[in-house]
């Protein structure tokens, strides 16, 4: 987190705020498995920018999902709309399982994850999503801390870093 919290003031760039976001989530937070897709295609579509960890090497190319569909709206649109991170699978998120959809589940698999947008102040950049399903092991309050706080250092440095030019 501290190295996220410098790059923010010291306006980093993009490789080292990426990597000391995923260092931070799957070593320090002890996320098994993170992904981050960002709008792509005219903003039509999230594509995936960076993965870390085990049996994820099959989103790196085959992980692309439509910003919008009318017919079956997801919860990679909806937090991005919403400006906000969600613990998926405790009882403050049942109303939304209808937003993971079938091709969500297929990718990701079941049972809980942290998803949040990743915003470089206003500007929306696109998803954040981690869980440890490598392991089995349940989601803690404490990770969940975790990930939305460097979700927001990661914003930081992504806005320092628009405001550069």
């Amino acid at each position: 987190m501290q190295d996220l919290g410098l790059l923010a003031t010291q306006r980093g760039d993009l490789n080292h705020i990426l990597d000391s976001l995923f260092r931070g989530l799957h070593k320090g937070a002890g996320l098994e498995r993170v992904m981050l897709v960002v709008l792509a295609d005219k903003q039509s579509c999230f594509r995936v920018k960076r993965v870390e960890g085990e049996d994820t090497h099959p989103w790196r190319d085959g992980f692309v999902l439509p910003v919008s569909q009318r017919e079956q709206p997801h919860i990679f649109s909806y937090v991005l709309r919403n400006k906000e991170a969600i613990w998926m699978g405790v009882p403050a998120s049942y109303s939304l399982n209808e937003l993971v959809t079938l091709p969500i589940r297929q990718a990701v698999g079941p049972g809980m994850f942290f998803i949040a947008p990743i915003l470089a102040g206003a500007k929306e950049i696109g998803v954040l999503y981690a869980d440890s399903r490598a392991s089995g092991r349940s989601l803690k309050r404490e990770q969940f801390v975790a990930f939305q706080r460097f979700t927001q250092l990661a914003g930081r440095g992504l806005e320092a870093l628009s405001k550069k030019a």
